[in-house]
């Protein structure tokens, strides 16, 4: 079992400013863009984000979503969109068979003489 620090090192030059934030999408303690926001206020009159100018707040109180909303596609753009993946895919794959090709060439003819 990790020991806990029951203590925080306190350091004389540390005036509390973030230098890197560590605040990464896909991390386990990713707070999205709540870091540096005010709350909403009571009456849920909107309220900017001192770092950005943004709102934070809808006129109901509720938190604006800086998330879109997903695409829908219609079932056209969406076998446009697999057609187009299998090509890359396919090239890729092509370029990976071509240059093992080669290096079994290379080797036949060159390298084992």
């Amino acid at each position: 079992m990790p020991k806990k620090r029951a203590d925080k090192r306190k350091y004389e030059d540390d005036d509390g400013r973030v230098i890197a934030p560590m605040n990464v999408h896909g991390m386990p303690w990713y707070l999205g863009d709540r870091i540096g926001t005010e709350t909403c206020q009571g009456d849920g009159s909107p309220v900017s984000n001192s770092e950005t100018g943004q709102k934070t707040c809808q006129g109901d109180g509720s938190p604006v979503s800086n998330y879109a909303e997903p695409v829908k596609l219609t079932r056209r753009e969406s076998l446009a969109l697999a057609f187009g993946m299998f090509k890359a895919m396919l090239l890729v794959i092509l370029i990976g068979v071509g240059g093992l090709a080669l290096f079994i060439i290379f080797c036949i003819h060159v390298w084992f003489r």
